[in-house]
């Protein structure tokens, strides 16, 4: 009867030192697996957020810049340009408001107007490239003055992640001299 006894006893004391290990091993791989599940997951969010980030400021940058562009004044004595440089475009549009686009401080690129003084807005922030072009009716001449000007191109890239993501764009200026 005493054999039975401790036999009873020995299956209603709980689990062995052993049991509790392997348990707690397998609970602790088990969370280290959804752990870096998780993290994956959220490194792929972050990437995308910013490069819907970046995208945004890039067609933003860009859109905003070919329609300040195209509504740039001519005249008989050409367009009504006073800086034409790689990065920076400084004119006067058809309302005869004078118009900056500044981008000699990345990575922000600015736009102002002489209606708003002292008010700069940023266009983007996250620039790592600017790059403004002058062309001649052929689009391939480099433009020498702002008498031949017939085309302007644009190109912007700007800071995704890890990355890059780059924009040309070509405007076509509406009046032709």
């Amino acid at each position: 009867m005493n054999k039975c006894n401790d036999n009873k006893q020995r299956s209603q004391r709980g689990f062995t030192l052993f049991e509790l290990v392997v348990v707690v091993m397998l609970a602790g791989m088990i969370m280290a697996g959804l752990a870096s599940s998780l993290g994956g997951g959220m490194g792929a969010y972050t990437a995308t957020r910013n490069g819907i980030e970046g995208l945004a400021q890039l067609r933003f940058a860009t859109e905003r810049i070919a329609r300040e562009v195209r509504n740039m004044e001519a005249t008989g004595a050409g367009y009504t340009i006073t800086t034409m440089s790689n990065n920076q475009l400084d004119f006067t549009n058809w309302q005869g408001i004078q118009v900056s686009i500044d981008a000699t401080s990345l990575p922000v690129v600015s736009l102002s107007y002489s209606t708003v003084p002292g008010v700069i807005a940023p266009l983007a922030d996250k620039v790592t490239n600017f790059n403004l072009a002058y062309y001649q009716m052929d689009g391939i001449t480099p433009s020498v003055g702002n008498l031949d000007i017939a085309f302007v191109e644009i190109t912007v890239a700007v800071k995704t992640g890890d990355g890059s993501m780059p924009q040309r764009t070509r405007i076509a200026m509406r009046t032709i001299l």
